[in-house]
């Protein structure tokens, strides 16, 4: 059976799509991107507000602005830390948090992945 556009031309097999993409997982992060995360944890990305919050039993804890983040390495760092410290925050919300930080801000390709490998500590 012969698969057809709508412009008439030849659609390409999934299968070969994915393998192009170098594999299932790839393929899915370059479809969906990270930034169409929307939760991890009790994270929660609002991306209308540019905000990351957590929330837990139907209250709202904290706000962290991505774009702060996502603009210096140093505030993405100072972000973690005054997360980390809260009396509230599990090791699991922190987990949590730093997944949520490399999934929409990408730090080590934005902020600091040109530092890696030149024997700086």
């Amino acid at each position: 059976m012969e698969h057809l556009n709508s412009d008439g031309g030849h659609l390409e097999p999934i299968s070969q799509i994915i393998e192009r993409a170098g594999g299932a997982e790839a393929f899915i992060q370059n479809f969906f991107g990270p930034s169409r995360r929307r939760k991890w944890g009790n994270w929660i990305y609002l991306k209308r507000d540019g905000v990351l919050v957590y929330r837990r039993d139907g209250r709202t804890y904290y706000e962290v602005n991505v774009e702060d983040m996502g603009n210096s390495a140093r505030a993405c760092l100072d972000w973690i830390f005054q997360v980390a410290g809260k009396t509230w925050c599990t090791a699991e919300d922190c987990g949590n948090f730093l997944a949520a930080i490399r999934d929409l801000v990408n730090p080590q390709a934005h902020l600091c992945g040109g530092c890696i490998g030149l024997g700086r500590r």
